[in-house]
């Protein structure tokens, strides 16, 4: 499959490298990684890609910065994911012993009420009970089978990105863009 190349233009790398941390730096200024995730959402996502930057000729020795600050955003970018991953793992197994204990109690009253006797009340409080222990699972397994999945999608993104080839290109030198 063809690589795709996702343009986006900057007024310069200074305004494109956001320094407002101490801590790390060649951080990308919110807007461009905004940019950029714009840019990435509307290709394949099967597709590989790689990163135009368009930015004033003055600018182009600067493609190591650039190239340094968005491997590393996606990079966290990455990290983020995969921890958003772990906590909906984590919540969905916390809740699954909870809403299991739940069903558990529920149902083993539900068959004490059937001992009871043959009346319609316990037959349908019984039955009542069972529904309920089933909507106690529900949360729980939806947390275990579909939460995840976009994160996983995203994440997935991410590593290409993080792995995308990115270049510079002079201003003058692009047809479609997208300006931030």
């Amino acid at each position: 499959m063809p690589q795709e190349t996702l343009s986006i233009q900057v007024r310069s790398v200074e305004e494109m490298l956001h320094a407002e941390s101490p801590v790390i730096s060649s951080r990308l200024h919110p807007d461009v990684s905004e940019a950029l995730w714009n840019a990435i959402r509307q290709v394949n996502p099967r597709a590989g890609f790689r990163f135009e930057i368009i930015v004033p000729a003055p600018d182009l020795s600067r493609e190591g910065d650039v190239r340094e600050a968005v491997q590393k955003h996606f990079h966290s970018e990455v990290a983020a994911f995969s921890e958003g991953i772990r906590e909906i793992v984590w919540n969905g197994w916390a809740s699954a012993r909870i809403g299991g204990s739940l069903a558990l109690f529920l149902l083993l009253i539900s068959e004490g009420l059937l001992l009871l006797n043959e009346r319609m009340l316990p037959e349908f409080l019984s039955r009542g009970l069972v529904i309920v222990a089933w909507v106690a699972l529900w949360r729980p397994a939806e947390l275990l089978v579909y939460e995840h999945l976009p994160l996983r999608k995203q994440r997935m993104l991410a590593r290409k990105a993080a792995e995308a080839h990115v270049v510079l290109r002079p201003a003058e030198s692009l047809c479609r863009k997208q300006s931030v």
